[in-house]
């Protein structure tokens, strides 16, 4: 379990809005992982927006 407090004390939120985003649920679960969170933040927005 992931903590919003505890993850807001690490980061910025904007990086969890974006990975919210992308990767919410249409029709399924979505699992959060911190790689996956990682990764997509850093190839997506990092490497694609930036």
């Amino acid at each position: 379990m992931i903590y919003v407090r505890d993850f807001l004390s690490r980061y910025d939120p904007d990086p969890l809005r974006y990975f919210l985003t992308i990767a919410g649920p249409e029709n399924q679960d979505t699992d959060f992982t911190w790689a996956e969170f990682v990764r997509r933040n850093n190839e997506e927005l990092g490497g694609d927006v930036g």
